[in-house]
């Protein structure tokens, strides 16, 4: 998960209609940290709106990866950093509570060879269809006549600007 969204995530936690997978995931698995858990988040009771739906589910899914939750000893959750021009610059391990406060951390960014950034400078023209959208595919007289109006439209504006 980014960086940005996890702290998303944490800030917008008290005003969230509904529960995100990760507050579930760490209520489930991580339930024996309890950091903070005697903060007060809102004056009024929780609503069970989908929460419990949500955590069937989870559930579900969990049963699917293990025979028993037990055999689950935590959810760690990986943040990164990355942009396009330079790819993964930062990612570290994060142990969070159902709070979504950080327990513990593992910075893994020292394994990340910045030297070697495989970012594409360039994009060979030749071999892009993303001109030719319509290989391969059957157009209905509707689109083909919709085809030839935006092309003679096309032509007419060229005209008139030159």
């Amino acid at each position: 998960m980014r960086e940005k969204r996890f702290a998303e995530l944490q800030r917008t936690q008290a005003r969230r209609n509904q529960s995100h997978y990760l507050d579930l995931l760490a209520g489930i698995i991580n339930a024996d940290l309890r950091d903070d858990d005697f903060n007060q988040m809102s004056m009024l009771p929780e609503t069970p709106s989908d929460q419990e739906a949500m955590k069937q589910q989870l559930l579900k899914l969990l049963y699917t990866l293990v025979d028993s939750l037990d055999e689950l000893k935590r959810h760690v959750l990986i943040l990164f950093n990355a942009n396009y021009e330079t790819g993964l610059t930062a990612i570290r391990a994060v142990t969070v509570n159902r709070m979504l406060t950080v327990i513990e951390q593992a910075n893994w960014s020292r394994y990340i060879d910045l030297n070697n950034v495989a970012v594409v400078e360039t994009v060979d023209e030749e071999n892009s269809n993303f001109d030719t959208p319509d290989m391969g595919i059957k157009l209905t007289k509707k689109a083909e006549q919709r085809k030839k109006k935006v092309a003679g439209l096309k032509k007419w504006d060229e005209s008139a600007e030159g």
